[in-house]
């Protein structure tokens, strides 16, 4: 097994984290870590961005672009394995064989449950409505692709579920990837008010 395989269940772990922080701000909240030497940039040449949900990796490739990044377009990789481990190890074969430097791995949860509003109906009593309330949450993952060696891991969700699940994704992924940069920058750290600001000069 890689060590982008390995770093699955840490990386789920964090997902965790958020999670059971949930209830403590109205913000995205984010969780994240990075190698302990961070020697180089968070992401070095050209990059493939993979994962488990189309508009998620569409939100995190236009952001990496965005700064300037070499996003490679994965149009041969095919259909993402349904595994978290198994597609970690597949975009891993897929960088190497596209000569990619790092790899993104994006990885979306999608929690939800039903809302029922009662009211009385004209002819049968009460009536039920119902609608679903999601509360998804995204965590990314940059690894160099010659080794397979995890740089930084990051992780987005909201407080509170909500009706608009797509949307809400493209928003955390955006967050996740910011935060995930941050932590891979030794000059950069993450705040939760201001985001990835430049560290003090020791």
């Amino acid at each position: 097994m890689s060590r982008a395989g390995r770093g699955s269940l840490a990386w789920l772990g964090l997902l965790a984290l958020i999670g059971l922080a949930a209830c403590a701000s109205p913000r995205p909240l984010t969780a994240g870590s990075h190698a302990a030497e961070r020697a180089g940039p968070p992401l070095s040449g050209s990059v493939l961005v993979w994962g488990n949900h189309q508009e998620a990796e569409q939100a995190v490739a236009a952001w990496l672009r965005e700064k300037g990044y070499r996003v490679l377009e994965r149009v041969s990789g095919g259909a993402a394995p349904e595994d978290a481990q198994d597609r970690a190890e597949a975009a891993l074969r897929l960088g190497r064989t596209l000569k990619a430097g790092a790899l993104v791995l994006v990885e979306v949860t999608m929690g939800s449950h039903g809302v029922y509003w009662g009211y009385a109906g004209h002819w049968e009593g009460v009536e039920r409505n119902v609608n679903t309330l999601y509360a998804p949450a995204v965590a990314v993952r940059g690894v160099e692709v010659q080794r397979g060696t995890v740089l930084w891991t990051a992780a987005a969700t909201y407080q509170d579920p909500g009706f608009q699940p797509d949307r809400r994704v493209v928003e955390l992924a955006r967050v996740a990837i910011e935060r995930g940069v941050c932590e891979g920058d030794q000059g950069r750290a993450w705040d939760d008010e201001a985001g990835c600001v430049a560290q003090p000069a020791p």
